[in-house]
């Protein structure tokens, strides 16, 4: 299982911007995407152009967000065919943006699921706890049941998770290392015991140059998903040379 530090840039950048970001991330990360993989997710309108500023480089490029039916009249939605037809092969399933601001629930995280599994996409399920949850100690129920319901039946053979605490995302809170890992070693645990396998859990609670060495030390920590620090290449490279120092890799 290889560690992976992420990129989800959201709705941030123009075109330009995007562009050079990729550029700079390709000629800072030679050695490092050797050691773990790395991950960017750029607006879905630069997806295409930011693939092909990273050819050539072992950085791989994901897409935001994706529906579950292969083509219909779905106004402004994006299907697997479509991103299989220009190889994007990862897909963000289930930010929590997703979830509090288009209402997605777990019924269609599991579509969409299945979705990944029949197109080869390999999906980033987000789950987290939102504040009132973890401060009335429901934090393992809700993650427990955003794993459950989101797996039902789906028999996924690749899958990554990312624990967003919903709490500590642009709120000015911030997860504890131990906070972080107690939820990290549920999840694998619950994962482990649906699947048969092991499979990598990232952390994305406002991940930035700060936490980051602390955060890399915890075991159960497979890797980062970064927001707002992965709009800059100084920040971002300096969390994914911290993560592999901390993993002696």
């Amino acid at each position: 299982m290889k560690y992976i530090v992420a990129g989800n840039w959201k709705m941030h950048l123009t075109h330009s911007e995007v562009l050079n970001l990729a550029l700079e991330l390709k000629e800072s990360l030679i050695e490092q995407s050797r050691k773990i993989d790395i991950f960017v997710f750029p607006p879905t309108i630069f997806l295409k152009d930011v693939q092909d500023v990273l050819f050539g480089s072992l950085i791989k490029t994901g897409v935001q967000n994706m529906y579950f039916q292969d083509e219909g009249a779905y106004t402004g939605e994006t299907s697997p065919l479509m991103l299989k037809s220009i190889n994007c092969s990862l897909a963000l399933i289930g930010h929590s943006e997703r979830r509090e601001y288009f209402k997605e629930d777990d019924e269609m995280l599991r579509y969409k699921l299945l979705a990944c599994k029949k197109w080869d996409i390999l999906p980033i399920l987000c789950i987290g706890e939102r504040l009132e949850e973890r401060e009335s100690g429901k934090t393992e129920d809700i993650l427990a049941s955003q794993i459950t319901k989101a797996l039902d039946k789906t028999e996924m053979e690749r899958l990554v998770i990312a624990y967003e605490p919903v709490w500590a995302i642009g709120t000015g809170k911030t997860a504890t290392p131990r906070q972080a890992q107690e939820a990290h070693a549920f999840i694998k645990k619950l994962v482990k015991h649906i699947m048969e396998k092991d499979v990598p859990v990232l952390y994305g609670g406002s991940v930035k140059v700060e936490n980051a060495k602390e955060l890399a030390r915890e075991k159960d920590i497979d890797g980062f998903l970064i927001g707002g620090a992965s709009l800059h290449k100084e920040s971002f490279v300096k969390i994914v040379n911290e993560f592999i120092r901390m993993k002696n890799l």
